[in-house]
């Protein structure tokens, strides 16, 4: 984890080594988090805490949700290396 001073407020990156077979379920949990406004993060936040964490979970479920509603935008990329998938993700805060 990196934190830097950008800008507008600060830029928070992490990178992460991901199961390849996990990576589509990621990416696409991650662009449908980015396209959601911060009402309905706040009600998809409130209905995991109603239903619990998903099946293939190992925490509650509400990590990327929650770090979606902190940051003003995030983006994310899977890149190749020799330790494997690669999960970079940046988020600004202000």
């Amino acid at each position: 984890i990196a934190i830097s001073l950008a800008d507008d407020g600060f830029l928070i990156e992490a990178v992460n080594v991901v199961d390849p077979s996990k990576k589509d379920v990621l990416e696409a949990t991650l662009v449908d988090l980015s396209l959601k406004d911060q009402k309905e993060l706040r009600g998809l936040y409130k209905q995991r805490l109603r239903d619990g964490p998903p099946e293939d979970s190992r925490g509650a479920g509400l990590g990327f949700i929650e770090m979606a509603r902190r940051v003003k935008k995030f983006e994310f990329d899977f890149v190749e290396s020799e330790e494997g998938a690669l999960f970079v993700y940046r988020g600004w805060v202000q």
